[in-house]
């Protein structure tokens, strides 16, 4: 168990979030522009500087990154269609949907609609949580949890859409028909199923951004009420007030490179409302470039208490030869140990390859 975590203390006062920090409350299963700051030209410029002399280590011609952006922003989701877009009283919709610009994908026109017809599927739907998979054991692949044995839930929903994202059917739209609306005691059932009929030691909550979906505190609840411990994913858009509850919680902030923008004020409220309720999170950045790697620096000068984690990057998701990818990612770890090495900026960073996918390719399930 990592530092500073474990079960949650009495009851806590909580100072409320700054105005325009989103509570995490709205399901949204399309991408909604975000509204972050990118980081500024001087944040990032030695980043782009280095990238220039170290092409090798960006994304290679023929990886398909462009093509993914450009289709994850304009695929039409199509989950709404199924109900999935608000699990909690209040959602707020409609407060995004006139901050969303009114230009590009359409989304702020739609909100005010998904907004008013979840009225009607509240009742079906307050409590279960959209579930797309539920699998293992296995061995956790990423992060401060790697190598831990491990049962995996997968929620259904995202508010990015990152243009190398391994798991964008979870909100493109291509397993809406997938999705089951589960109780937290259906999903714990299952778990206890694939266990062989024991609870397991270990959960993982992962997405998509489980972060977007309020129901979740009862199933970790339930987990930890039979002795399960649960660690769980997220960018770090979005608060919840079970994360206080969370065993490993890892917050996974976006780089350049996914075609998503940081906002920094929800980032430092979450990790400040961690450090008021005595937890201590990791964080995790994907590098697929130099311009990535210095992102990662940001983002270690602002939280340099917590622990850093750097995940050399996939972007051959398309590569069905498992020892293939092996190589190709052996290869860009490698590149990318040695540009943190080389660096007397980076201290007390671990650097990771993508576990699961050196050991099975780019298989779902695992």
């Amino acid at each position: 168990m990592a530092a500073g975590a474990g079960r949650a203390g009495p009851a806590r006062q909580r100072r409320p979030l700054p105005a325009g920090v989103p509570a995490g409350n709205a399901v949204q299963l399309r991408h909604l522009p975000s509204r972050g700051r990118p980081m500024s030209g001087a944040q990032i410029g030695a980043g782009r500087e280095e990238a220039a002399g170290q092409g090798a280590f960006a994304p290679g011609a023929g990886s398909g990154i462009e093509e993914q952006a450009a289709s994850a922003a304009a695929a039409g989701s199509g989950i709404a269609e199924q109900g999935v877009t608000d699990v909690d009283a209040g959602s707020g919709m409609e407060e995004q949907a006139a901050s969303a610009p009114p230009s590009g994908s359409g989304i702020a026109a739609q909100v005010p609609a998904l907004a008013a017809s979840s009225a009607a599927a509240k009742p079906s739907v307050r409590g279960r949580i959209p579930v797309l998979e539920i699998f293992g054991p296995t061995v956790q692949g990423e992060g401060m949890v790697i190598g831990v044995k491990t049962m995996f839930v997968r929620t259904a929903g995202c508010d990015y859409s990152c243009s190398w994202c391994d798991s964008a059917f979870t909100w493109d739209g291509s397993a809406k028909d997938e999705i089951r609306w589960m109780e937290p005691e259906e999903i714990a059932g299952e778990l206890e199923r694939l266990a062989g009929g024991r609870t397991p030691g270990h959960v993982t909550l992962s997405g998509g951004n489980p972060a977007l979906l309020r129901p979740l505190g009862g199933l970790i609840d339930l987990l930890h009420s039979r002795g399960a411990l649960v660690a769980l994913e997220t960018q770090g858009s979005r608060w919840q007030d079970w994360f206080a509850d969370i065993d490993e919680l890892t917050l996974s902030p976006k780089p350049p490179s996914s075609g998503m923008d940081t906002d920094w004020t929800v980032l430092e409220t979450i990790a400040a409302r961690l450090a008021e309720a005595g937890r201590l999170p990791s964080l995790k950045v994907v590098v697929m470039s130099a311009e990535d790697l210095a992102y990662a620096k940001e983002v270690h000068r602002r939280f340099p208490e917590i622990p850093m984690f750097l995940q050399a990057g996939n972007d051959r998701l398309e590569e069905p030869d498992a020892a293939a990818l092996r190589n190709y990612l052996a290869d860009r770890y490698e590149r990318l140990v040695d540009m943190v090495m080389d660096d007397p900026e980076w201290s007390r960073v671990r650097v990771l390859p993508q576990l699961h996918a050196w050991l099975w390719g780019n298989k779902r399930g695992v």
